[in-house]
């Protein structure tokens, strides 16, 4: 199915073995991935729902050998099993890695992923972790050393707190077979897509910040911590109900009270939003 819009062309992915729409079915959440050797063989996932009424997701997969013009939609991972978040990526040689979330259905009670593999452009897919091998956990990313270090084909993941086994990060040092006990990530980020949206990069430890000053000449005076009362609507607000924006109301709440929070806001159990450095250029 090809559709047009003005200069854009768009060739649909989840299709039969003729190239046609699959009516019913829906799709979603797509990541896709490009052999670097080959440009045209490009591997993707997605969410499979086969019907547009159900809630029940399998882990789509599809390949390309013509840079995307046509596809193939050789089925799910693994057909009957309730499977989201997919996240693939390609090493150097062209290998393709699909990382899949995997649960219960119809209730989800445990957040467990699973590292899948393909040495010939997407086509087949072998499980190479093992049963929910790679741990990790809910809407879990994970990417790829591709340099010529002492991490070389090292992989690196993380998620979020519905997850295996605790932890917010994990890694595999044998290209995704094995992985390790997840750990804490210092300083407990809290990212979501209200950040993603305001453009932030990312939250420093008072470590990080303090090395990273020192590394450009700055003596670090002090370290501030504040705002650890919006630390709860922030994380509600971006990495629950996945908004972009703060609504007016709860900007105006937040600053009609703000007497209140400069009193409490250090007495608060659970780490701060925000940290601010001062430093003197040395």
């Amino acid at each position: 199915m090809v559709s047009r819009l003005g200069s854009f062309v768009s060739y649909q992915v989840n299709v039969d073995a003729s190239g046609n729409n699959i009516i019913g079915d829906a799709a979603n959440e797509c990541t896709i991935s490009v052999d670097p050797t080959n440009l045209s063989r490009m591997a993707i996932g997605w969410r499979q729902f086969d019907d547009v009424t159900s809630n029940f997701r399998q882990a789509g997969n599809g390949y390309t050998t013509d840079s995307g013009l046509t596809w193939t939609f050789p089925g799910v991972l693994q057909p009957g099993f309730f499977r989201s978040d997919p996240v693939t990526a390609s090493d150097e040689t062209g290998t393709f890695f699909y990382l899949s979330l995997r649960s219960s259905w119809p209730v989800q009670t445990f957040f467990c992923d699973d590292m899948w593999r393909s040495t010939n452009g997407g086509a087949t897919w072998d499980l190479i972790s093992g049963k929910q091998g790679a741990i990790g956990g809910d809407k879990q990313w994970f990417t790829i050393d591709k340099t010529g270090g002492p991490g070389h084909h090292f992989q690196y993941q993380s998620f979020d707190q519905s997850n295996c086994a605790g932890g917010l990060f994990n890694r595999s040092s044998d290209a995704g077979v094995t992985w390790e006990t997840p750990v804490d990530i210092p300083n407990e980020p809290i990212f979501g897509t209200l950040d993603v949206a305001l453009g932030h990069y990312r939250r420093y430890s008072h470590q990080e910040l303090r090395k990273k000053m020192e590394a450009v000449g700055f003596r670090v005076e002090k370290i501030l911590e504040f705002n650890r009362v919006s630390r709860p609507g922030w994380y509600v607000s971006g990495k629950i109900l996945k908004r972009t924006t703060l609504g007016p109301w709860q900007m105006k709440m937040f600053d009609q009270l703000v007497w209140l929070w400069r009193r409490i806001d250090r007495h608060l159990p659970w780490p701060p939003t925000s940290i601010i450095a001062i430093g003197v250029k040395m």
